[in-house]
């Protein structure tokens, strides 16, 4: 059902229904999923953060502004679960679900995906190729870094582990995170496949391979994180390898849900 609270900042009542939700069940197993709008367009940062931008200009003020108040936002969770007992028996996850906008509803973007070309809306990895936080103290190391190759189907399998579930008689294209995340093992994925709309990519390793229309492009992501390099005239035996990997993958039935406009 619809639900309206005009006046209050849609960010605050995300995080009091958590935090209620934590109060409700601590003393339980549970799952919170927290799905917040910023910095989604229409960026509506507080205007108190909008001073700590005043350096900057445009989109990428309000950009700044709506992450910080995202991570007020966040903070107030981490304390809840602080003050109820909850922190050391909690894993928690944060992780964007694509990369920055460019679109005009987002007034171009204000985000950045560093060295990594595209954005939201592409294949490349400024689009798919995004931040993930986890923590849980005392069983997750602290302060490590892991660049294994890795996708959000995988958090399913992976907590699981963590909670030594059986999911034998599960059909998961995810693949548990566990041993990469605590002890820095090689990833769990020979191969990983995207769709979007009528665009797909295939990543196998390093080597990944993306057709946009009637164009292919094949990049090498350990010599060039940047996709700056369309190396498909150079390595026709990797395009072909990969573009059998996708059809077969395809073959399995899956249908693309989401469609490029």
């Amino acid at each position: 059902e619809q639900y309206r609270e005009d006046g209050t900042y849609f960010p605050d009542i995300v995080t009091r229904e958590s935090i209620d939700f934590l109060s409700q069940h601590h003393d339980d197993p549970f799952f919170l999923f927290v799905s917040y709008n910023q910095p989604h367009y229409p960026l509506q940062p507080e205007e108190r953060f909008l001073s700590l931008y005043s350096h900057a200009e445009g989109a990428r003020r309000v950009y700044g502004a709506s992450i910080s108040s995202l991570d007020d936002k966040i903070g107030q969770l981490m304390a809840a679960l602080d003050e109820q007992g909850l922190r050391d028996n909690t894993i928690v996850v944060l992780m964007s679900d694509n990369g920055h906008s460019e679109e005009a509803v987002a007034e171009g973007g204000g985000g950045s995906a560093g060295p990594f070309r595209g954005a939201k809306k592409t294949l490349f990895e400024g689009g798919i190729r995004v931040p993930c936080i986890v923590s849980w103290p005392g069983r997750i190391p602290r302060g490590q870094v892991r660049r294994q190759m890795g996708t959000a189907m995988d958090w399913l399998p992976t907590f699981a582990d963590y909670c030594e579930l059986d999911t034998g008689d599960l059909a998961l294209d995810g693949r548990s995170l566990q041993q990469v995340i605590g002890r820095d093992q090689a990833t769990p994925h020979k191969t990983l496949h995207w769709l979007l709309g009528t665009h797909w990519a295939t990543r196998e390793g390093d080597w990944k391979l993306i057709s946009a229309g009637d164009s292919l492009f094949l990049s090498d992501l350990a010599m060039d994180p940047g996709e700056s390099h369309n190396l498909t005239g150079e390595r026709p035996d990797i395009v072909a390898h990969l573009q059998a990997q996708h059809d077969a993958w395809m073959a399995t039935g899956i249908t693309p849900i989401y469609q490029v406009r």
